[in-house]
């Protein structure tokens, strides 16, 4: 019996924009942690905008740990053909943060 191939989808990722988008997000985590290096100097470590900025820094470090991980996983794959379901699960991981990220830029149902 002859194998056959079942295509389920195709998936195009700019990964040279997601890696601008990862260093974009590591150069926002070194300027908040700068604003709240300053904040905690001028105002005490306990000062609204030092907790503010804490949690805003908090927040972004967070977001740019998981972009981190997803682009790992999108380097992973770059080129390569699905053919285990740990790949496919990669592949499903990467292409809903591709289209999360769409979806809140242009609405769930844009081309």
């Amino acid at each position: 019996m002859a194998e056959e191939t079942i295509e389920i989808f195709k998936l195009k990722i700019d990964v040279d924009a997601a890696v601008e988008g990862v260093a974009e997000l590591g150069k926002e985590v070194e300027r908040l942690t700068d604003n709240l290096d300053a904040y905690e100097e001028s105002q005490g470590k306990n000062s609204q905008q030092a907790v503010k900025a804490r949690a805003e820094l908090k927040a972004t470090k967070a977001e740019y740990r998981a972009s981190e991980r997803q682009l790992g996983k999108m380097l992973l794959l770059k080129g390569k053909e699905i053919k285990t379901v740990e790949d496919a699960r990669k592949a499903l991981a990467v292409s809903n943060k591709v289209w999360a990220e769409q979806a809140s830029l242009y609405g769930e149902n844009s081309k």
